[in-house]
C-alpha cells in the first residue's frame, strides 16, 4: 500500500468529512458550511449520451487513478461502478 492517509469522495463529501474529522480527532462541533444548490445549475444535470461519453473520455486518467486506489484498498471496489453508473439526466 502507498502512504495515503485519507481519500475523500465528492459524492460522499459530508460522510467522508465526518470520517476524516473523527480520524484526526477534530472538534466534534466542527461542521462543513452548508451551500444551497441553486437553480442556475439545473441545466447541467441534463446531458445527452455524447456529452456523458465526452466527460468519461476527459476523466479517463482519473478513472485509472481511482482503480489504483481501489487496488490499494483506499476506496471500496463498489466506487468504480458507482461513478460509472452515475446518471446525468
Amino acid at each position: 500500500k502507498k502512504n495515503i492517509f485519507f481519500v475523500g469522495r465528492f459524492e460522499h463529501f459530508s460522510k467522508d468529512f465526518e470520517r476524516l474529522r473523527k480520524s484526526v480527532h477534530l472538534d466534534p462541533e466542527l461542521k462543513l458550511p452548508h451551500h444551497r444548490n441553486t437553480s442556475k445549475y439545473n441545466k447541467l444535470k441534463h446531458l445527452d449520451e455524447e456529452a456523458v461519453e465526452n466527460i468519461r473520455k476527459w476523466y479517463n486518467k482519473d478513472y485509472e487513478i481511482i482503480q489504483a486506489l481501489i487496488d490499494d484498498e483506499h476506496v471500496p471496489e463498489s466506487y468504480m461502478e458507482e461513478i460509472k453508473n452515475a446518471t446525468y439526466n
